[in-house]
């Protein structure tokens, strides 16, 4: 976009790492950077640029909370939160998902008799696939198949990919029926909807 004369480029990070870097190259050329839905953050924790982003915190606080209070109409019963396991799915290496994550563990323990030692993160940075989807799969699955007394599994995912791959892992260790879901995002899962993987 640099070479191509932009005048200022609205730009979403992947790699958070690599932010002064490109801030730094934006501003030898002259080109205004505005960063989109990532804080772009140099080594020290300023921020490089200007930039929008949805408030992420609220993001993971609303899923958390749809799911405490549609749980009753969805026929399940969570006052017996010892055999409710609670799942947040996230990658930690992107700073705004671990702000979803905290916030939506912070409605979990203000809405339900847990503590945070009593959720579970599917952190998807430590997975052996690039895929978040799969890497969202690979580790909800382990974390599933280790807790084999839960009878209810709630779960967040942060970002549509990883909320899909938790889905399938919940589905696949027959968890189905027994889990609910909530997604930062639907990009993905429409999409699945829509080629009738459902």
């Amino acid at each position: 976009a640099i070479t191509a004369g932009a005048d200022a480029i609205f730009f979403l990070c992947v790699d958070e790492g690599m932010a002064t870097a490109v801030a730094d190259r934006c501003a030898d050329a002259g080109v205004l950077l505005i960063g989109e839905s990532r804080p772009l953050m140099d080594s020290d924790g300023k921020y490089v640029c200007p930039m929008v982003m949805l408030d992420a915190a609220d993001c993971g606080a609303q899923c958390a909370q749809w799911i405490c209070d549609n749980a009753e109409s969805l026929n399940f019963d969570l006052s017996d939160t010892s055999k409710i396991g609670i799942m947040i799915g996230l990658d930690s290496r992107i700073l705004n998902e671990t702000w979803r994550a905290d916030a939506a563990a912070d409605v979990f323990v203000n809405e339900l008799d847990v503590s945070k030692d009593d959720i579970v993160y599917a952190d998807v940075a430590g997975a052996t696939v690039d895929d978040k989807m799969l890497a969202g799969s690979e580790v909800a699955s382990t974390i599933i198949s280790s807790n084999p007394d839960v009878e209810l599994w709630l779960a967040v995912g942060v970002e549509d990919d990883i909320a899909v791959g938790m889905c399938r892992a919940l589905e696949t260790n027959n968890y189905a029926d027994k889990a609910i879901l909530s997604s930062v995002g639907g990009e993905r899962v429409v999409g699945l909807w829509a080629e009738g993987q459902g």
